[in-house]
């Protein structure tokens, strides 16, 4: 008997029947979403399962969600599940509407065929006909996790906007990046070091670069939030980078803001990292490298 192909597998796998239990060999990794606006389908058929779910709910009041591409779905080959997270378990919760699922499908379905699925955030809301989800997802072309410029780097996962200050008096390198357009969206590597000016001077902040080019920097309070991951990674050998944009107003000039995580849903400090599309922590394993005694 000739093996099963690996796609018919997986769909075996997480067939509608048997979404009951994590298989084993699953693999996950962080999808990309800020908005919460992707609806699902056919949630009200699946009560019970959110419903359990909602009660294991995170301390950031969302649901953890899988996407599952469903290739031998009888009415949608093109179909994308939605499984909720609930102690261990996946248990189904619906679809995503079949035009939204179409696009998905295309990006998702390469991973799953590999044994990795997309996870995110939803958001429930209990209306008078019982829980609706609501996914913190982006575009297709933007929901896999942000990838560093250089290889084996780390990206902080993108969910609050926080404002680079001291970019003044870095407009000319700013505007190389800028060009015409009102909004860049851009990858930035950040650094540590001492506050150039001002009653803080000497304090330890993180700074920003666009490339090689200093572009600002974060506040006091702000590098201390997000100080210790940018530390870890760094005594790891890895660099940190951050989702954000450079925008342009005639009365502000050249501006940037950074997507940072909301560190009060954190309890470890390598949950600030996304996790990539091979499902691992790329800070798992690793160890700070020792400091060269002077």
């Amino acid at each position: 008997m000739s093996p099963l192909p690996k796609a018919r597998v997986i769909a075996t796998i997480y067939s509608c029947d048997c979404a009951k239990e994590t298989p084993l060999g699953a693999g996950y990794f962080n999808l990309y979403g800020i908005s919460e606006d992707q609806s699902v389908a056919g949630s009200s058929l699946y009560q019970k399962n959110i419903s359990e779910a909602v009660r294991s709910v995170g301390p950031d009041g969302r649901l953890a969600v899988v996407l599952v591409p469903e290739p031998l779905n009888a009415h949608d080959k093109t179909a994308v599940r939605v499984d909720v997270l609930a102690e261990g378990r996946q248990l189904k919760a619906g679809y995503l509407p079949r035009e939204d699922a179409r696009k998905y499908f295309e990006v998702l379905s390469p991973l799953a065929e590999s044994g990795m699925f997309g996870v995110t955030r939803a958001r429930p809301f209990k209306g008078e006909l019982g829980f609706r989800l609501y996914l913190r997802l982006e575009s297709p072309d933007w929901c896999l996790p942000r990838s560093a410029p250089t290889g084996g780097d780390v990206v902080l996962v993108a969910e609050r906007e926080t404002v680079v200050t001291g970019v003044a008096q870095y407009q000319p390198a700013l505007r190389r990046f800028h060009g015409r357009r009102k909004v860049v969206q851009k990858t930035f590597r950040l650094g540590i070091g001492p506050q150039p000016s001002g009653r803080h001077a000497g304090e330890v902040v993180i700074f920003v670069y666009a490339g090689d080019d200093l572009v600002g920097r974060l506040t006091i309070g702000k590098s201390m939030e997000y100080m210790a991951p940018v530390k870890l990674a760094l005594a790891c050998s890895l660099v940190p980078y951050a989702i954000g944009e450079i925008s342009w107003t005639a009365e502000k000039g050249h501006e940037v803001s950074l997507l940072l995580p909301i560190s009060k849903y954190r309890v470890e400090v390598t949950e600030y990292f996304y996790r990539d599309v091979s499902g691992k922590d790329a800070l798992a394993g690793l160890s700070p490298v020792p400091e060269k005694s002077a």
